[in-house]
């Protein structure tokens, strides 16, 4: 099956099967959670109540497999759209450029239920990538110095015998 074809199938599925998931999230399951939530957080289940829930509003998210499969139909979807702007990029030189590739990757990586623990965080990515340029930059400099010695070596031969004598 192609990956054209898989995305096809799934979105389907998702039409078929779909509304009888939302209607039970919608009709049974979220109404039910949610009002358990609130008895436990008047009763004081979560003392000490999270700053984050303190006077603010909580919205559920479900899980589902309708909801799973139509985010792996999205990812899909949208790494194909990376591979066909990676095609161009071939043809019209920075056509790729418009692919945020970092999203994209959390994106397919959460969409395929990879753990968060497996991912790194921005901030280590920057970090990363930090570390790799200053090795780029010291690997460059190193070039550099080392044809500045071969030149110099190479003026050292050409000169004529004894001329560093007096220097």
């Amino acid at each position: 099956m192609t990956a054209t074809e898989v995305i096809a199938r799934s979105e389907e599925f998702i039409r078929e099967i779909g509304p009888v998931f939302g209607r039970i999230e919608a009709d049974y399951t979220g109404p039910m959670v949610e009002r358990a939530f609130q008895v436990m957080l008047r009763a004081g289940a979560f003392l000490p109540v999270p700053e984050v829930l303190s006077e603010r509003g909580v919205r559920f998210e479900y899980e589902s497999p309708v909801k799973r499969i139509r985010e792996q139909a999205r990812a899909l979807a949208a790494r194909e759209w990376a591979s066909e702007m990676a095609a161009l990029d071939q043809v019209r030189p920075g056509a790729f450029d418009i692919v945020n590739t970092d999203a994209l990757g959390r994106f397919t990586a959460e969409a395929r239920g990879v753990p968060r623990f497996a991912v790194n965080s921005e901030d280590a990515v920057a970090q990363i990538r930090e570390q790799r340029q200053a090795e780029k930059e010291a690997a460059e400099n190193l070039q550099v110095a080392a044809g500045a010695a071969d030149a110099g070596a190479k003026l050292i031969t050409a000169l004529p015998e004894g001329a560093l004598e007096g220097a």
